[in-house]
Parts: structure tokens; sequence; C-alpha cells
């Protein structure tokens, strides 16, 4: 057997073993109600971040422009990943409260390297994070967990100085049959609950108007998007 085939091999395995893991990660928790399960976070790290908390499995601590993973304890400069499962609401900003009620998305993905799923808000600035997705979304009319995205930073600036928003590439459409199987069943469920399930930050207040939506078009797994959020 020559190299490149024992290469093929072990990357297919690899890839077999990221969305087949055990259920021993169950043992313990069989009877926890779904809903009171949140997915962790994954936070972009800005100046104003606190970053005391967010320490990686070797002590490192993120700097301004990375990611911070929450429940891997990761710390990523980009990662690729899909989407589940998004909604917009509103919230409130804790320290800003006199400003009343903000809109806001909040995700839940599957990262791509380990099918692990994690939660992200976009709000203020990176509010549209995701609008090139739901673009590509009603272009090919493909469910939402079929588009492998790419996460990296960006720098921008304003009259409050400078500080870092997410971005979103769509670098491609998922063709593996048994990826795509394992990512609909996790975003059928999802949908189900991610209203329920959404991820949360301590600073804010929200505000789950989700109702607020019902009469207008809907599509699978992005269910709460409006069509005013849709470039087209």
């Amino acid at each position: 057997m020559d190299k490149k085939t024992k290469d093929i091999e072990k990357k297919e395995e690899k890839e077999a073993n990221l969305i087949k893991p055990s259920d021993d990660f169950k043992i313990g928790i069989r009877y926890v109600d779904k809903d009171d399960i949140r997915p962790p976070s994954i936070l972009l790290i800005n100046q104003s971040s606190k970053t005391d908390n967010f320490i990686d499995q070797n002590g490192n601590k993120p700097s301004p422009g990375e990611f911070y993973h929450t429940g891997t304890l990761r710390i990523l400069q980009e990662f690729d990943c899909y989407f589940i499962w998004a909604a917009k609401s509103n919230y409130i900003d804790k320290r800003k409260i006199e400003l009343g009620e903000q809109p806001i998305y909040k995700a839940i993905g599957i990262m791509a390297d380990d099918f692990s799923i994690f939660g992200m808000r976009f709000k203020s600035s990176s509010l549209y994070t995701l609008s090139p997705l739901f673009t590509a979304v009603m272009a090919n009319q493909k469910a939402m967990y079929s588009f492998k995205c790419k996460i990296s930073s960006k720098l921008i600036s304003g009259k409050k100085g400078y500080w870092y928003i997410p971005v979103l590439r769509v670098s491609g459409i998922e063709e593996d049959k048994e990826k795509l199987t394992i990512l609909r069943k996790m975003a059928t469920d999802y949908d189900k609950l991610g209203t329920r399930v959404a991820p949360q930050e301590d600073g804010d207040i929200d505000r789950n108007n989700y109702s607020d939506y019902e009469d207008k078009p809907t599509y699978e797994n992005n269910e709460s998007v409006e069509p005013k959020d849709i470039p087209f």
C-alpha cells in the first residue's frame, strides 16, 4: 500500500470518528432535560474583554482578535463550521439600559473539525455577520446546515476607537452524505429546541420575542430570519 493510499485511509477514519462520537459522554446526564443544556459559546475577544477566566489547556489567554471556545477551552485564530439554527430577537445591555431593546442574532453552529456544538451571538456592529449565509441559502435553495463557513475576525474603527468584529465567508457546500445526515438531524433537533437553548450572555437581558415573526415567511433551519435581512 503506497503512502498516498494510507493517508487517504487515515483521513477517512479520522472523519468517521469525528461524526460518530461515543455515547459515553451521556453517562450521568441521561435524565437531564435537554432544554437545560445550553451549548458552549465561541467568543470574539476585544480590548475591553475580561479574559481572566478564558484560559486554554496550556495556560494561555486569548488576545484581541482571537476567538475563545468556552467548551473545549481552545483559542482560535479562525475556524470552519456549519450553522444549524439562527434567530433574531432583542436584548438589553445591562451596562447601557438607557438604550432600551436592541436587535441581536443568536446562532447555533457545529465545528467542522470535530462536529461539536457551539453558540454565538451577533449584535451591534456584528449584527449582520450571518447575512452572506442567509443569501447563500436563498440563492441556492439549500438548507443552511449544508453550507460550510469560515469565521475570522476583522479590525474596524469608529468614534469609540478600534475593535474586532466576526466575519463569515461561505467556503462551499458540503457534499459528504454521511456528514449531511448528521447535520440534518442536529439541525432538526435544534429547530425544535433552539429558541429555548439559544446562547446567553451574562451582561445581557434577553427579550425572546420570537413570536413577533410568526406571521413572516420562514425557512427550514433558520426559522426566524426576517426577509429584510436577506439582501435581495
